[in-house]
């Protein structure tokens, strides 16, 4: 019986080391229901780390069409002459786009600015207004000089 107690107790332990390791890198959505107050936890969702995830979120503002937000995520010298202009380059362009996976370059990074591969899955209006027609996969994103933490897009292009 002693011994039934101590394994159910180390079986006990294991799960909670396991849910709390699980736990370390991972962020729950929780939902609130207006009209009860309760609370529902969704979909588990990995965070990222800052200097990816601008481009996770610049990508979804794009799909979303939310081209204020997408702009603000530029750095100030690396932003397009006008929002007007920016604007156009995927309005008139892009139907939707959604980030596949994005890969540090180490090769081309340094720790104040890093190169990413980003390989989309994007629908065309009409071949974007770049070299293959389609959105450049290698970004540059350096840290935000006003927000510690956060990084904002520097540069584009079809090759690093």
């Amino acid at each position: 019986m002693r011994r039934l107690k101590i394994l159910a107790l180390l079986v006990a332990i294991v799960l909670v080391a396991v849910e709390l390791a699980a736990g370390c890198d991972e962020e729950k959505a929780t939902k609130t229901n207006g009209d009860a107050g309760e609370q529902t936890t969704g979909e588990i969702v990995k965070k990222k780390p800052a200097d990816e995830q601008v481009l996770y979120d610049y990508f979804e503002a794009i799909d979303e069409k939310r081209y204020d937000d997408a702009y603000d995520l530029w750095s100030e010298s690396g932003q397009s002459a006008s929002f007007e202009e920016f604007k156009a380059s995927y309005a008139d362009y892009v139907d939707s786009v959604k980030v596949v996976s994005v890969t540090k370059l180490p090769e081309f990074s340094t720790p104040d600015r890093e190169t990413f591969r980003v390989d989309l899955d994007a629908r065309y209006i009409k071949n974007y207004p770049a070299g293959s027609g389609e959105i450049p996969m290698f970004w540059v994103v350096v840290p935000d000089p006003d927000s510690t933490g956060d990084w904002l897009i520097e540069a584009e292009g079809t090759g690093p």
